[in-house]
């Protein structure tokens, strides 16, 4: 079937522009490995976030800076997007996300964790808000603590731990 491209879209959501399928055609780029491609549909204006650890990045170059960012501390990233839901300029995507760290990346304090060659499975919320047929607004939400447990970067056991046991006595 292919990436379908807004140009072959039927259905307008916000204006002329199929914005669900703009925001598949991203998710797809991604795991195509062409997140250059993504850029014309990132307005120069655009703020993404990267929520738990708060850095922005902006404009197209931003934009693809950060899924570069990804592919390079997991070479071999993948996502499944399992809903989307379209509700005015809002797109919002929930994935599941899977990839081997084989590659530096950076936490959310800003230290750099040197690659693992650990597995990880995160289950993520990518909000994209559209403007003129363009993403001028993204957040990418994620359980930043289950990522760097999974990456043994943090112990599991922990207050975590030490609550399960107050609330057992």
């Amino acid at each position: 079937m292919g990436i379908q491209t807004p140009e072959r879209a039927t259905e307008p959501a916000a204006g002329d522009v199929r914005i669900d399928v703009i925001a598949r055609a991203i998710f797809d780029n991604f795991n195509l490995r062409r997140v250059d491609e993504s850029a014309q549909w990132v307005a120069d204006d655009c703020v993404r976030e990267d929520v738990p650890t708060g850095t922005v990045f902006r404009g197209p170059d931003g934009y693809v800076e950060f899924d570069n960012a990804w592919i390079r501390a997991f070479p071999d990233a993948r996502i499944e997007v399992t809903s989307m839901v379209t509700e005015g300029d809002m797109v919002v995507t929930e994935f599941d996300a899977f990839g081997t760290q084989q590659g530096p990346l950076t936490s959310s304090t800003g230290e750099t964790i040197a690659p693992t060659g650990k597995a990880v499975q995160m289950r993520c919320i990518e909000v994209h808000q559209y403007g003129g047929g363009q993403v001028v607004r993204a957040r990418f939400y994620y359980d930043a603590l289950t990522l760097l447990r999974q990456l043994d970067a943090i112990p599991w056991g922990g207050a975590e731990g030490q609550i399960h046991e107050e609330i057992e006595s």
